[in-house]
């Protein structure tokens, strides 16, 4: 069948476009009767044990602490599609994907959806065993505080293992849980130690180090230093440097393989020119594609080099200002590379692709008769599963006020970022995500704040407070009707200023008691509106970014609180 281009993005008119008839039909086709349901059963149990006391001026404790967890999922009224086709991957001629169904097709519909019951089986078991001490020092430099030293050591197990059952087979292709099984574990060893030395009455020094050895990663070392100066009553000077060590969890490095739908295809620089090539054909430019996503056993520790200093204004108790500034520098961090990054450049990322025995990809709804299984030759995919992306960097400052002025409460708790860098994979670019979205990565709002106030008078008391992100630019900044290709200047779409405000009032009738009547959302704001659509990293929701706002309007709430004595 020939294909033509039509009422896309890319090329957003159809007049004119005579249609093409003949040959094969491939289309996406819903039952509007089927009721598809998962269920998640989670079964935790735990056991902790705790040993503690002390003796010739050390404070020590022991504890032991077991869990298990087991998770069991269950999938209802999805279907086996070999039950609806002719074996060539053809549609049963009784079933009808246009209209209302025979009675032969709607009896045929019922049987594939008998497919039901427990899919996945997963166990996650862990035991720590952690003693600490501590142990004060005296007062060598006449400080008027006693140094003290802390002592620990700890030792961990973990295991995980994840596997499927029959009925996957089954369902794999709607579920995106193929049959898989996975098995992990680790052991891990750490001591550390940490000392606080008062060096006089205005300076304390902190100087702490711990080694961890892993059974899957090696041993590594970590210390930290921090100094904090107090030259008057009012004011505080304190900084901190340290480095950090994190070891991939089981999870990220034996996650099952999951298959599923990415972004747009169209991310490739050759769909908005036409310029197709065998992997990027008309009809894939058209479409979303297909990844495997899961864990990864060859990934990298991540590390990390960390600095915080800060100044404390307290003119009179609890009336003063906060301020921090902090840089987080992290090396080979773990994340997936987003599937419009791998679209964009193929030639940067050519063993993120497994192409079919056409030398392509395959296009989002044509899984059904090539890939089923994922694993068939015909399914071509692209690979998002953990790995180390590449680093991260980011600066920003922490300012928090507070006051206390007769029954008035008063706080801003506000973050300014003005720098996140990340590389999307090793040796790529640094881009920076403040304020607007980058390869489909979330953007990093640069100001946020929480303000309240609170007033109490007697047994009555009331209160306000903001909820305040700062505006970004949007996940697609070319949007809107005046960006045809080859056409006038697009427009770049900043999502608002999101500011949420509510009241409540209280009333202790006795003491132990409060009852507190509130407002949500006072002035009933909508979210701001963002052109995020599906994708991996933009939780497949139209209309609005649900990460940082909220479609409930105007609430109200009535809570009662007694405190038992």
């Amino acid at each position: 069948m020939a294909e033509s281009v039509c009422a896309t993005a890319i090329n957003p008119g159809c007049a004119g476009v005579p249609p093409v008839l003949g040959g094969d039909l491939s289309a996406l086709w819903t039952d509007a009767g089927n009721s598809r349901n998962n269920e998640f059963v989670n079964t935790e149990q735990r056991l902790l044990l705790t040993f503690s006391g002390d003796n010739a001026g050390w404070d020590y404790a022991t504890d032991f602490n077991f869990s298990l967890n087991h998770d069991n999922q269950y999938v209802a009224g999805y279907p086996d599609l070999s039950y609806i086709e002719n074996g060539a991957g053809e549609l049963d001629p009784s079933i009808n994907p246009f209209g209302a169904q025979s009675a032969a097709g709607a009896a045929l519909l019922r049987e594939s959806y008998s497919e039901d019951g427990k899919v996945a089986v997963g166990t996650y078991r862990e035991w720590i065993v952690d003693a600490h001490a501590s142990h004060k020092l005296g007062d060598a430099f006449n400080a008027g505080r006693e140094a003290a030293v802390a002592i620990g050591a700890q030792v961990e197990g973990e295991h995980v293992g994840y596997t499927t059952t029959p009925l996957a087979a089954y369902t794999a292709l709607t579920t995106g849980f193929s049959p898989t099984y996975t098995l992990g574990g680790r052991t891990s060893q750490a001591v550390f130690a940490e000392m606080d030395v008062p060096m006089g009455k205005q300076l304390d020094l902190t100087v702490s180090d711990r080694e961890d050895r892993y059974s899957d990663f090696g041993t590594t070392n970590n210390g930290k230093v921090q100094l904090r100066y107090q030259p008057a009553q009012f004011l505080t000077f304190r900084g901190t440097a340290s480095t950090g060590f994190r070891a991939p969890t089981l999870f990220e490095l034996f996650r099952p393989p999951t298959f599923g739908a990415t972004g747009d295809m169209s991310a490739y620089p050759g769909c908005a020119t036409g310029a197709y090539t065998a992997v990027f054909t008309s009809s894939n430019c058209q479409t979303q594609g297909l990844a495997l996503f899961g864990g990864n056993t060859t990934l990298k520790p991540e590390t990390s080099e960390n600095f915080d200093l800060g100044i404390i204004l307290e003119p009179i108790e609890n009336l003063g200002v906060t301020l921090d500034w902090y840089r987080i520098i992290v090396a080979n961090a773990i994340s997936t590379v987003p599937s419009t990054a791998i679209y964009e450049s193929p030639a940067t990322f050519p063993s993120y692709y497994v192409l079919n025995n056409s030398g392509s990809l395959t296009g989002f709804g044509n899984e059904a008769t090539d890939c089923n299984p994922y694993t068939a030759a015909t399914c071509g995919y692209i690979l998002q599963n953990d790995a180390n992306s590449g680093g991260l960097e980011t600066n920003g400052f922490d300012y928090t006020k507070h006051t206390f002025l007769g029954n008035f409460k008063y706080s801003l708790d506000g973050t300014l970022v003005t720098k996140f860098e990340t590389q999307l994979y090793t040796n790529a670019p640094e881009l920076n995500r403040v304020g607007e979205w980058i390869e489909g990565e979330q953007p990093i709002i640069r100001w946020s704040h929480e303000f309240n106030i609170d007033w109490t008078y007697g047994a009555w008391g009331a209160g306000i407070n903001n909820h305040f992100l700062s505006a970004y630019k949007d996940f697609a900044l070319e949007f809107g009707p005046a960006c045809p290709v080859g056409g006038a200047p697009c427009v770049v779409h900043t999502v608002a200023n999101y500011s949420i405000w509510g009241l409540y009032g209280s009333w202790k009738p006795i003491d132990p008691l409060m009852v507190t009547l509130g407002i949500d959302n006072v002035l009933d704001t909508d979210p701001p509106f963002s052109n995020q659509a599906g994708g991996t990293n933009t939780n497949w929701q139209s209309g609005y970014n649900p990460i940082y706002s909220d479609p409930t309007g105007r609430a109200f709430y009535l809570r009662l609180k007694y405190q038992f004595l």
